[in-house]
């Protein structure tokens, strides 16, 4: 890709959309490692700047290959870094700077999506359980241990009572089956996994926070007067 070049890729805000380059270099190195017989190694790096048509979000790719690491035809193999990584899943968009989520909460959060994102699969599982613990702890207190803890958080009502055995058995369970049976737990486990834990961080935090704005909006009620005498 030339610069100004346009081509289609992910973008981690807009999806797969067009990419227009913005800056590119290209470093070649030739290295000899025996001169008797002339045996020389090469190798080199393509990087590249590139900005979203759409968002006009910037990232950086850069492409490395090396001449003893070939393909099945003899050709280099092409290893590709790509900075911010390219996401496997959206952040929802409350998870921003000024969003309603508690600090410590929102950096927990943050920080499984960072293993997500780099494909520590256990450790997302992992941190999935211990932020639910957390958040258990915040809302109840810490009554000495997982079981009465879960426990404590499902009779104060923050889980809907057809949700109970889902939120044991796959939210905390799997967590569970990381820590202490070395589980590592598939992309779509942790999608449904993240796909709960993001329903219940918005029913305990987001959604009370709007409906709150928006009842701060709504013009009050008018009051109706009684006919042939006051209200």
């Amino acid at each position: 890709m030339a610069v100004g070049d346009v081509s289609r890729m992910h973008c981690n805000e807009c999806g797969l959309t067009n990419h227009r380059t913005l800056q590119e270099e290209i470093r070649n190195w030739i290295e000899v490692v025996d001169t008797e017989r002339g045996f020389e190694v090469s190798g080199g790096n393509k990087y590249l700047i590139l900005m979203c048509c759409g968002c006009e979000r910037v990232h950086f790719i850069q492409e490395s290959w090396f001449s003893e690491n070939t393909d099945d035809r003899g050709l280099p193999e092409i290893v590709t870094h790509r900075y911010p990584p390219a996401l496997p899943r959206r952040q929802p968009e409350w998870l921003g700077d000024f969003g309603p989520l508690p600090p410590d909460i929102r950096q927990f959060l943050l920080e499984i999506y960072n293993s997500l994102e780099n494909g520590n699969l256990r450790l997302c599982g992992l941190g999935v359980r211990a932020f639910l613990e957390q958040i258990m702890v915040t809302e109840v207190g810490d009554r000495g241990s997982l079981g009465e803890n879960i426990n404590a958080f499902l009779e104060a009502g923050y889980v809907a009572p057809r949700q109970h055995e889902q939120f044991r058995d796959k939210l905390i369970e799997v967590g569970n089956a990381a820590m202490h049976r070395g589980y590592r737990p598939g992309r779509d486990e942790l999608d449904t996994l993240l796909d709960i834990t993001e329903n219940l961080v918005e029913s305990i935090y987001v959604h009370p926070q709007r409906a709150e704005k928006m009842g701060q909006n709504m013009p009050p009620r008018q009051r109706r007067r009684k006919e042939g005498g006051n209200v």
